[in-house]
C-alpha cells in the first residue's frame, strides 16, 4: 500500500503515538533494510512485497526502500550501508516518483527537512487524550495531508 501511494503521489504521514516507543529513526531503520528488519515483524512479507513489485518491473529491494524512504521524507540522502551512489537507482527512484534526476540532490534533504520538521513540531497522537485532543490531532493530521 506504501508503495502505490508513492507511485500515486498520494502522501504518507507517520503520526508519532506519544509514548509508543517508535520514533523516527526506527522507520528509518526498518525501510533502510527491508529485507533483514520485516523477518522479526512478517517472515512473509518480503516474498509478497517483491512479488508486487516485480510485476511492475522491480527486481531490487534497494528501488523499493529508495522509494519509501524518499516519498515519506525519512531521509536526506540515498547512501546508506548496502546502497551504495547509483545513477542508475537514482533514475530508476525518479522515474517512479516523477521527478527530475538533476533535482534529486536539492530535493530529498529540502524534503527531508520539512517532514522532520513537521513530525516534530507538529503532529502527534495521543490516544489516551480528551476527545478535543483527539478531534484536535486528526484535524491536524488531515492538513499535514492535503499539503
Amino acid at each position: 500500500e506504501m508503495w502505490e501511494a508513492a507511485l500515486n503521489q498520494i502522501p504518507i504521514v507517520l503520526l508519532p503515538v506519544v509514548g509508543g516507543n517508535w520514533t523516527l529513526d526506527d522507520a528509518r531503520t526498518l525501510l533502510s533494510d527491508l529485507r533483514v528488519q520485516m523477518q522479526s515483524h512478517n517472515q512473509w512479507c518480503m516474498a509478497e512485497v517483491m512479488t508486487h513489485v516485480g510485476k511492475q518491473g522491480v527486481t531490487d529491494v534497494r528501488e523499493v526502500e529508495d522509494v519509501l524512504l524518499a516519498h515519506i521524507g525519512l531521509v536526506s540522502s540515498l547512501e546508506r550501508p548496502g546502497r551504495p551512489a547509483s545513477i542508475d537507482l537514482d533514475r530508476r527512484l525518479c522515474a517512479h516518483l516523477k521527478k527530475d534526476v538533476a533535482d534529486l540532490p536539492s530535493w530529498l534533504p529540502a524534503h527531508n527537512r520539512v517532514v522532520e520538521q513537521r513530525l516534530l513540531h507538529v503532529i502527534s497522537w495521543q490516544p489516551w487524550g480528551s476527545d478535543n485532543q483527539i478531534v484536535a490531532s486528526v484535524q491536524m493530521l488531515v492538513g499535514e495531508c492535503a499539503l
